[in-house]
């Protein structure tokens, strides 16, 4: 849960000094600044973190102090002959909350924390070092406080899922509170609407690029772009023509979601992303959890017309 402030970033910044720029080379580095809440995890806070002027919330402060680190990170990069790919593997509802939100956020993470009884931690503490026959034992032990944590929890959320349900927010605000209480697998937009940027090697000009793209798509395009072929079979499409201003058949994304629920097991959802709808469903039952929504019309995913267009639900199960 380290971020660039806790040492994260002179770290890169020492590999990068220490790689033979005369040999081949791939870097993967996983950031956890936004991830989650969007939150410093040691001491090292800086004093623009509660700057407004830099983002009107926590998330967007948060990405404002990475592209400083971000640019000393390029600056030790020599992008005529190295590739750069910045994405993520899935956004957040942070992005988008205001000061309630970001309240409601707090309590809430506050109301997530279960005390472990002392028999539970007795017992972890016993069966951590104990031989791997008690494994059965100690995953059952971790299984009954999870239960107990889980129940507790949304006992705590209860009163306030209910009074959201009956304040006058409009639709979309209000699913967003409800899943800060209590979230669930859902796979609205705010989760899933991510940047994939590529500069460096390859790069001739800047181009934005708004058309739908999809995760499976780095990995073919890399390859194009450096000139490598691909032997393997795969589901990705290089997005090389998109940078160079052709134009290119958008594909369908395919969306999934899952969480732990309290017994343990874990729910699904699933769908799939145009730019004009979005679908889903639970994973294992094509009549449960339903919704559709016009994604042109409806961008923020209020009005579920799945009951009105049954030819475009059986389309996109297609």
């Amino acid at each position: 849960d380290l971020t660039l402030y806790d040492g994260v970033g002179e770290k890169i910044l020492q590999k990068f000094d220490n790689i033979n720029s005369k040999e081949p080379w791939f870097f993967y580095i996983h950031l956890n600044d936004i991830h989650g809440g969007a939150t410093f995890h040691k001491d090292v806070v800086p004093d623009k973190f509660s700057d407004k002027k830099i983002g009107h919330n926590r998330y967007e402060r948060m990405v404002s102090l990475m592209d400083g680190w971000l640019g000393k990170i390029f600056k030790s990069i020599d992008l005529s002959n190295t590739l750069v790919i910045i994405t993520a593997d899935h956004s957040s509802d942070v992005g988008i909350f205001d000061e309630e939100l970001e309240r409601l956020y707090e309590k809430t993470r506050k109301d997530r924390i279960v005390e472990k009884s002392s028999m539970i931690k007795i017992g972890q503490k016993i069966f951590s070092k104990s031989p791997k026959a008690f494994k059965p034992l100690r995953a059952k032990l971790s299984d009954k406080y999870r239960k107990k944590r889980d129940s507790v929890i949304e006992k705590r959320g209860k009163p306030m899922i209910e009074e959201i349900e009956m304040n006058e927010e409009d639709p979309y605000k209000k699913r967003v509170m409800k899943n800060i209480v209590r979230g669930t697998a859902q796979v609205y937009d705010d989760r899933f609407r991510i940047p994939l940027l590529f500069c460096g090697l390859g790069i001739k000009e800047n181009r934005i690029i708004s058309q739908q793209v999809r995760s499976i798509d780095i990995y073919p395009t890399v390859f194009d772009i450096v000139g490598l072929e691909i032997n393997d079979k795969i589901d990705g499409d290089s997005l090389v023509p998109l940078m160079q201003g052709s134009s290119m058949k958008e594909n369908p994304a395919i969306i999934e979601s899952r969480i732990n629920v309290s017994e343990g097991i874990t729910s699904n959802t699933i769908g799939v992303r145009t730019s004009k709808y979005k679908y889903f469903r639970n994973i294992d039952n094509k009549f449960e959890d339903m919704a559709l929504f016009d994604l042109e019309n409806d961008p923020l995913e209020e009005e579920n017309i799945v009951e009105s267009n049954k030819d475009v639900v059986s389309t996109m199960e297609e």
